[in-house]
């Protein structure tokens, strides 16, 4: 079993200042072609609206578990107040400019069996007086806050940055900036710049090695006055550049890649919330080459959350990570309760591991988001026997239960102290299994008062049913 790691945010305050924007996607299938022009004919079946941006990194900070406030500009419009009703809904505090002259920023992507067809972007001119009001925002909350992160899309929200930059270190407050286009000089004076690879080249040049990458890295980094330069590098990971440190690179942990929609924002939120919590800028950044590479494994604009985080820490370290005891197995469900996921827990010996118990655990798997299996040490089984009936050790049939992707934890057990670990735990199913004689070991009536559903594996017909007591 592996040292437990702990991630807590929740004493964190993150301020994001930057262009907000709605992210609308369509979904439908594409079956036929219009008689009146050669296009295809969308049939839609889904639309869903979703916070990008700025709101999309207020978002990613929020489901991290710290504290967040999101400054912005918006239109008095339909797609304004939608993005305010989401924003709301993830209880996350805004301050947002409202002009009626100003359609708030939309991004419109058509989309048939997961392939992207056309994006509309709806946008409109701003008038640079506004800065002034955003700047009075900023202002306003800044001393509340441990960081400051500005996400600039190149939208217009954002004017005079160097203001704000400025106020934020007169305050000693972390400036953490996601840039755009090839002015980066307006960025002087921030703790962190996260470019992408292109927008960096797009400043210093092309560089045709990573040799070049650091050279003109570590010039940039002194020019702008910097802490650190975190350029993000798609499959080639990330390279964090400071002066007088070599440079770190951080390869791509990436299986698949799917859609890097909004994985700057991934990256600036999970480098902003850790560093602002005590950890160094390398571990902050570790932190968030893992959460990247978690993010474009998923499907549209999306954000990380601190049990998928801690997943991945943990299986970087041990590949035996799921193994757990009842102290950190409490940790993860309650993560895991706050992304309101259903917890199943089924028990018993598996010794010998064989295919009714696998069968067992592949239906256990879908009846709930996250599996516990609790593993009987085997104490009672040797004792009532007089002699060493189990073929392997505890330590044995835990690891071979860890292989299998369909269990997300697993605990051991001693006879007397199962219902104190379902107590503990108060999954939301507990599956038991009809042939295994340990059920004397569960007190029913004692379980269902704690709000548990029993349910019941039939081995013959391989099907979960509910449990009679």
């Amino acid at each position: 079993m592996m040292e437990s790691i702990f991630l807590n945010f929740n004493s964190v305050n993150v301020l994001v200042v930057g262009d907000v924007m709605l992210d609308r996607y369509c979904y439908g299938i594409v079956n036929s072609v219009a008689n009146d022009a050669p296009v295809p004919i969308l049939n839609v079946k889904d639309i869903k609206d979703i916070p990008g941006g700025a709101a999309n990194v207020a978002m990613n900070v929020n489901s991290l578990g710290a504290k967040v406030r999101l400054i912005g500009l918006i239109g008095d419009d339909e797609h304004g107040q939608i993005l305010k009703r989401l924003l709301n809904d993830a209880k996350i505090s805004y301050n947002f400019i409202t002009l009626k002259s100003f359609s708030t920023i939309t991004k419109f992507r058509i989309l048939s069996q997961d392939q992207q067809l056309i994006r509309l972007d709806f946008e409109s001119e701003l008038n640079n007086n506004i800065n002034n009001l955003i700047f009075d925002y900023v202002i306003k909350f800044l001393s509340c806050y441990d960081v400051l992160i500005i996400s600039d899309y190149g939208k217009g929200t954002l004017v005079d940055i160097d203001i704000i930059v400025n106020a934020a270190k007169k305050k000693n407050i972390p400036v953490l900036i996601d840039p755009k286009g090839s002015d980066f000089i307006r960025y002087k004076g921030a703790t962190v710049l996260t470019p992408n690879i292109i927008e960096f080249e797009s400043v210093v040049g092309k560089c045709v090695d990573d040799a070049q990458i650091f050279t003109k890295g570590i010039k940039l980094l002194n020019d702008l006055d910097l802490y650190g330069l975190l350029i993000t590098r798609s499959e080639h990971g990330m390279t964090l550049l400071r002066n007088g440190k070599n440079p770190l690179n951080f390869s791509s942990t990436a299986d698949k890649v799917y859609d890097v929609t909004g994985a700057g924002d991934t990256v600036i939120a999970v480098l902003a919330t850790s560093f602002a919590s005590g950890y160094s800028l390398e571990r902050s950044c570790y932190l968030s080459n893992l959460a990247a590479g978690i993010i474009v494994g998923k499907f549209r604009t999306s954000s990380i959350n601190l049990l998928e985080l801690l997943n991945n820490v943990m299986s970087g370290i041990d590949n035996n990570f799921n193994i757990v005891d009842i102290n950190y197995l409490k940790y993860l469900v309650n993560l895991s309760r706050k992304q309101k996921e259903k917890i199943v827990m089924i028990y018993g010996v598996f010794n010998v591991l064989h295919v009714n118990h696998i069968n067992f655990i592949i239906k256990a798997s879908s009846i709930g988001d996250r599996l516990i299996v609790a593993v009987n040490n085997g104490y009672s089984i040797n004792k009532l026997s007089n002699k060493d009936s189990l073929i392997q050790t505890l330590k044995d049939r835990m690891f071979l239960l860890s292989s299998l992707k369909y269990i997300d934890w697993i605990v051991s057990f001693k006879d007397n102290n199962l219902n104190f670990i379902i107590k503990e735990i108060l999954p939301d199913f507990l599956i038991k299994y009809d042939n295994f004689s340990e059920n004397e070991f569960i007190a029913d009536e004692q379980i269902l008062s704690y709000g548990i559903k029993i349910l019941n594996f039939n081995i013959k017909q391989n099907i979960i049913t509910n449990y009679s007591v």
